[in-house]
């Protein structure tokens, strides 16, 4: 990956963008379960859990591109089945059914929901420590002066307004200094799961690379 600070947004990026995918796939995964299996009985229902693996689908290929682009991941493609050359098209129509793979990557669509939602509270909140400790000196000034004490006087520093500005300038070069490795374990965390869903199927698939021995011989 490049310099620091463009990796340092890259995966800032991954994160906070994962919050937004986890809930749409959330959304759609679960109102495709429960109206398919709700409409099993009918061919309505393989027609809609079809279609809502196949969305799944749409949306574990877009989290490995965003792996690739935005993390340098390795990420092997995968294989889906695809409906044999004499199925009918009920058979066709219901393939990703019988496919694990749709069904990882619907289990994936449930569960970055949780995981995008946790990596995107701790960076907001890491980012926005940051921003508000390194500048705070700049615009408590225009704080109102109220009956409540501030963080440094609770804590014994005092209850100058200097000494408030110093303790959150340390809270916010501290804030700075772990931002990276705080983001970069926030991304580890969400791809992890990612790629246990979406690539360990193909990667135990994928042959084995050959030895050098091997390929002399």
């Amino acid at each position: 990956m490049s310099n620091p600070l463009t990796r340092l947004l890259r995966e800032s990026a991954y994160v906070l963008s994962a919050f937004v995918l986890g809930v749409v796939g959330f959304v759609l995964a679960v109102v495709g379960l429960a109206l398919g299996v709700g409409l099993l009985f009918t061919v309505v229902g393989v027609f809609v859990l079809a279609a809502t693996l196949y969305v799944a689908r749409g949306l574990a290929q877009l989290e490995r591109v965003r792996m690739v682009r935005l993390l340098d991941a390795d990420v092997p493609r995968a294989s889906y089945r695809s409906a044999g050359p004499g199925d009918g098209w009920l058979r066709r129509t219901a393939t990703p059914l019988r496919d694990p793979q749709p069904w990882l990557d619907v289990l994936w669509s449930l569960l970055s929901f949780v995981t995008g939602t946790v990596v995107f509270v701790v960076t907001v909140t890491w980012w926005a420590s940051a921003g508000m400790g390194l500048t705070y000196w700049l615009w408590q000034r225009w704080l109102p002066d109220g009956d409540d004490q501030g963080l440094a006087e609770l804590i014994g520093l005092g209850d100058s307004r200097q000494a408030e500005s110093l303790l959150m300038l340390a809270i916010g070069l501290a804030t700075v200094v772990t931002l990276p490795f705080v983001v970069r374990g926030c991304a580890a965390v969400h791809a992890g799961l990612a790629s246990a869903l979406l690539s360990t199927r193909a990667r135990v698939a994928a042959p084995a690379p050959q030895t050098a021995q091997a390929s002399a011989a």
